[in-house]
């Protein structure tokens, strides 16, 4: 996967919930477990939690703005 791939996927898990949310993670796992070397998987592992910190923010920025 490619550092925006990862990205995206740590978004989309971030915004789901259930059964879709668990599938993405089931995602991230696999491509995790097969990647090589180290270096790779914390490249893989910072790229899903920035994906998912830029969800968290942007739900914060909505709530400012009085979204829901």
């Amino acid at each position: 996967m490619t550092e925006s791939q990862l990205i995206t996927l740590g978004y989309r898990y971030e915004r789901a919930n259930g059964a879709r949310a668990q599938a993405l993670r089931q995602c991230f796992n696999t491509a995790l477990k097969q990647t090589e070397p180290p270096s790779e998987r914390e490249l893989y592992i910072y790229s899903f939690n920035q994906g998912r910190h830029e969800a968290r923010m942007q739900v914060g920025r909505q709530e400012i703005r009085g979204y829901k």
